[in-house]
């Protein structure tokens, strides 16, 4: 349960940092037909474990209130060797 708990901290903390980001710099709203906007996340190694989690845990750890992320990641990208 310790380790369950840990991601879920992990992927709060990932959200708020992208939604802070988003929020700052008035970034437009994704559109992946035209392959613009948005963000793309991106990690490599050990950093696709915050990703995991940050998808695994987003819809369900969140208040449903807060700031939709969905609507500004185009993609999300692992990187591994």
């Amino acid at each position: 349960m310790k380790l369950r708990t840990f991601m879920m901290e992990r992927a709060r903390e990932l959200y708020a940092f992208l939604a802070s980001l988003v929020e700052k710099e008035q970034l437009p709203l994704a559109n992946a037909e035209k392959n613009k906007g948005g963000i793309v996340v991106a990690g490599w190694s050990f950093a696709t474990a915050w990703m995991t989690a940050l998808l695994a845990y987003v819809t369900s750890e969140l208040p449903s209130d807060a700031f939709d992320l969905s609507q500004y990641v185009r993609r999300v990208v692992f990187f591994g060797e």
